[in-house]
């Protein structure tokens, strides 16, 4: 379970796949329904899975309930010490 949540457009990895967030919304359960489940609010997440063997899939989840919910941090791509134009000759 994850406390942070996702921004919009960021890459979440949810039941052992990796999705696009494109939406987020929060839970309309009434307070006083919610303190008898233990008081937790539970964000809505619309998925959009990144995976080429899932194209097109869509996913809503309750994020807080999701076990083993990543968020991974900002990544960049390595960069080559000798250049493009090096690589090209």
């Amino acid at each position: 379970m994850t406390s942070i949540l996702p921004e919009v457009g960021q890459v979440v990895k949810v039941r052992d796949r990796h999705w696009a967030v494109a939406e987020i919304m929060s839970s309309e359960v009434p307070a006083d329904i919610r303190r008898y489940g233990g008081g937790v609010l539970n964000t809505l997440v619309d998925l959009s899975s990144v995976e080429d063997y899932g194209q097109g899939e869509q996913l809503t989840v309750a994020l807080e309930c999701e076990p083993s919910t990543t968020i991974p941090e900002a990544s960049t791509l390595p960069t080559c010490p000798m250049g493009l134009s090096t690589l090209r000759q």
